[in-house]
């Protein structure tokens, strides 16, 4: 048995009272089956709820999940947009509560700390510099860098020069620490050249797998009425997008799309966007009026598994220049045979055309959508989705994935 920690923010918990509704991401798998294999699991992660915006606990706590594992809540201030100051202040107030109560723990074996954020990233591998401890960094996004593209072009001198702090910080992470996992190879390289050092032998790429949710018989009439209710027809062609809607996504051209074919009066597709955030109203109001669109809000565990039981096409819906490599969206629509059209390029345009599970339309151009869902409409795109969902049961469900990663850290944590 081993002691593991696991650090990470902004992944749903499986506490309160909707946990039996929550979808566990990479973290919350990995530490179930961690625990699940005997080994002493603490989850480090923050009193905010990132997605809700909202807090766990007023302070910082400690649960014990159902699992069996340890989850350690690092308590910061609440932030209400994704850019803002109260955030930077958010990341810097939960990593030096790591810093404090981690000295106050037993030493683990290793530590597994997702990148985002900077500075919890820097206090982990400051920990494990101090105490002679395995600490594995997991890219799962590309900060600071990601951050230039919310400044205007003619303030990206200023915006660089505001961002070399976190260069700095993160410069330091990826030198520091004793190995680099990520989520795409395309990732990996990014956090081997952020480090400057060459791949080793423990650096590894161990993808977003996907775990199916599940729907119980009993409530599939009552989750089925209440989507009727908003408008979901499922003797239509539904073409669904779920997501954050957020400034790497763009649902601009989709909803463009829409419009055109509603006033070709072709009626036999359906819009489903699935998902809230700071797009949200401008979206809504860009699709007011148009009956082939429907926006559903959030979604529970048991609803996501019913729109992937009836969704025919999934959508990846990007905006230009997003830096998503295989993002989770992928392995989620492949779990149930969705075929894919998607804007994103290179690593994923790549998985698309090695294992002929989706298609890729140019980033921003509802007219190049246009002509990517009439070629898979035209497709048997069935056969399509069932290409890509032999390949997801295969190599990427979250039992394959998560197995691999959890062996990956019992062996790179030996002493």
């Amino acid at each position: 048995m081993k002691s593991i920690w696991l650090i990470t923010v902004g992944e749903p918990l499986p506490i309160g009272r909707e946990q039996s509704q929550t979808r566990m991401l990479r973290t919350g798998i990995l530490a179930k089956a961690l625990a699940a294999r005997g080994h002493c699991v603490t989850w480090w992660t923050s009193t905010f709820d990132h997605t809700h915006k909202t807090h766990h606990h007023d302070k910082s706590e400690r649960i014990t999940s159902e699992y069996g594992y340890q989850i350690v809540l690092l308590h910061g201030m609440s932030y209400s947009k994704n850019i803002s100051l109260r955030r930077i202040a958010n990341h810097y107030q939960v990593a030096k509560d790591f810093a404090k109560l981690a000295r106050q723990e037993l030493q683990p074996d290793v530590i597994f700390c997702s990148y985002p954020t900077i500075e919890l990233s820097l206090a982990a591998v400051s920990y494990g510099q101090r105490n002679k401890l395995p600490v594995i960094i997991d890219v799962r996004d590309l900060w600071p860098d990601i951050f230039l593209d919310a400044f205007p072009k003619y303030l990206i001198r200023l915006g660089t020069l505001f961002l070399e702090p976190y260069m700095f910080m993160s410069r330091k992470v990826f030198r520091g620490c004793t190995a680099i996992t990520a989520v795409s190879e395309g990732y990996l390289e990014w956090g081997l050249s952020r480090g400057d050092r060459p791949r080793r032998e423990k650096d590894a790429v161990f993808v977003l797998g996907y775990q199916r949710p599940s729907v119980g018989l009993s409530s599939t009439d009552s989750i089925r009425s209440k989507f009727e209710e908003m408008g979901v027809d499922e003797s239509l062609t539904i073409c669904w997008f779920i997501g954050t809607f957020g400034r790497t996504y763009d649902l601009v051209p989709i909803i463009e799309a829409a419009r055109i074919l509603e006033s070709m009066g072709q009626s036999d597709i359906q819009f489903v966007f699935s998902g809230d955030g700071e797009n949200s109203q401008y979206w809504r109001q860009l699709a007011n009026g148009l009956n082939n669109v429907i926006f559903t809000g959030w979604i529970d565990n048991q609803q996501l598994g019913y729109l992937l039981s009836v969704a025919d096409i999934g959508l990846m819906a990007y905006a230009k220049g997003a830096p998503q490599g295989l993002p989770n969206k992928i392995f989620e629509y492949l779990s149930e045979g969705i075929p894919i059209i998607s804007s994103l390029q290179r690593e994923t345009a790549t998985f698309f055309v090695e294992h002929g599970c989706g298609m890729t339309y140019d980033a921003g151009n509802s007219i190049s959508f246009l002509n990517t869902l009439e070629r898979m409409l035209a497709s048997n795109y069935k056969k399509i989705g069932h290409k890509g969902k032999n390949v997801f049961d295969e190599k990427y469900s979250a039992d394959v994935v998560y197995s691999q990663l959890a062996e990956y850290l019992e062996n790179v944590g030996c002493k």
